[in-house]
């Protein structure tokens, strides 16, 4: 070191202190931070309080790193403020302390530190009015200040209305600028203002290559909208294999939608081979994380026994699950016909075979070989449908190609709501 070591610069003990860090001599950088400290350097104190609650150079003490905090603090220096509210926060090395921990967190955002607006703002966002009235300023302080992560919610709230006027405008403004500075959730959300015409223009080739950006960068929910838009050809040219393997890797990656979407690739076989097993686990995945269509679909394949044995007791579970959920009108309207079905104990003679309703109901009774002899009115209803029919719809079909009348009939077109 070119340093001398009994120097009484203040300053220059503190940056020898951090050469010593820096090369892992810890005790010796100890050692120099005591010296920097104790003629009065606030950035050595902090660092001695690290060195202390870390056990680095000396044995660990927080007691001691927190003194060592506090007295930086007092002079004003912010990061040792926002340490001391994390410390307060997370209760780790001290006990929680949620109103010392909000405390600190003011101080340090009063000092400019961007990082302390930052929790600030997610402390006080939904807290009510006045709260996120006071969120949505510390928010775009730290934006300001060049804090990423503050962002996508101070442009959230600005496209929502919350703690202001709502401003579409600005808040596509600052999506674009976390966009382009590389965070994938502003890119996300960018991607979406421009595909809704949110705030400007509305552009779905921009949209689109947003999308590939944030979901190239790992964000899951874009990972999904982008497989969307390749689906649907938004933006740029179809590609149905591409899109099933977005699907794919946005349930990987925990996204729900992701999950629900790849189970309906690869129930259908679009982009790719029919994989009923595949799409049964996807379905499941999705169900449990409350995706109200996968409910109903994952019942129904309990219900026909397809990519796994049959359990209509599950099934009926999973059918309840949905009426008490938010999903749309159409499913419930599906889920009630299903369960009109499995709830009647009637028996079809068709074929010759004497078949009860959950006979009717496995793929083994509704396959390619009985699609050709379908009357003509049950084979539109089938083409209108496609393959996605629920429960109650297969036996509909059944009973009107069989000309069914009476009960059968009666039934058939309750549950279906189908038939003329």
């Amino acid at each position: 070191m070119t340093v001398a070591a009994n120097t009484t610069n203040r300053r220059l003990i503190s940056q020898l202190g951090r050469a010593y860090y820096a090369s892992g001599a810890l005790d010796k950088a100890f050692a120099q931070y005591m010296k920097a400290s104790d003629l009065g350097n606030v950035v050595a104190t902090h660092n001695l309080g690290y060195l202390y609650l870390t056990g680095g150079g000396a044995a660990k003490n927080v007691a001691r790193a927190v003194e060592q905090f506090e007295h930086a603090a007092k002079a004003g220096f912010a990061l040792s403020m926002r340490v001391l509210g994390d410390l307060y926060s997370e209760g780790k090395d001290v006990p929680a302390d949620n109103e010392r921990a909000r405390n600190w967190y003011e101080q340090a955002a009063a000092a400019s530190d961007s990082s302390a607006m930052l929790v600030l703002a997610k402390l006080l966002e939904g807290g009510g009015a006045q709260s996120d009235v006071l969120a949505r300023r510390w928010y775009e302080k730290a934006a300001r200040l060049g804090e990423i992560d503050a962002i996508r919610p101070l442009g959230d709230m600005l496209r929502d209305g919350r703690g202001g006027p709502k401003d579409a405008v600005a808040a596509r403004s600052w999506f674009e600028k976390g966009a382009r500075a590389g965070d994938p959730a502003s890119m996300f959300s960018f991607a979406y203002v421009l595909k809704n015409g949110e705030g400007g223009v509305k552009n779905e080739t921009a949209a689109r290559t947003w999308y590939a950006k944030a979901a190239e960068a790992r964000h899951a929910a874009s990972m999904a909208n982008f497989g969307l838009m390749l689906y649907f050809g938004q933006g740029g040219s179809k590609d149905l294999r591409a899109a099933r393997e977005w699907f794919r890797k946005a349930a990987e990656a925990g996204n729900v939608l992701g999950m629900y979407l790849v189970a309906d690739a690869l129930d259908s076989g679009e982009g790719g081979p029919v994989d009923a097993g595949g799409a049964r686990t996807w379905y499941a995945k999705a169900a449990d994380g409350g995706e109200e269509t996968a409910m109903r679909r994952y019942a129904e394949m309990l219900v026909l026994g397809r990519g796994g044995p049959q359990d209509i007791g599950e099934a009926r579970k999973w059918y309840q699950k949905v009426l008490s959920s938010n999903a749309g009108d159409d499913d419930k309207k599906i889920v009630r016909d299903d369960l009109v079905i499995l709830n009647r104990r009637l028996t079809f003679r068709i074929a010759g075979h004497t078949l009860s309703c959950t006979d009717l109901m496995t793929d083994k009774y509704f396959n390619e070989d009985w699609l050709p002899s379908l009357s003509p009115k049950a084979r539109e209803h089938q083409n209108s449908r496609g393959q996605r029919l629920g429960v109650a719809s297969r036996i509909g079909l059944i009973c009107l190609n069989e000309s069914r009348g009476g009960k059968a009939a009666e039934i058939s077109k309750a549950a279906c709501g189908c038939i003329p």
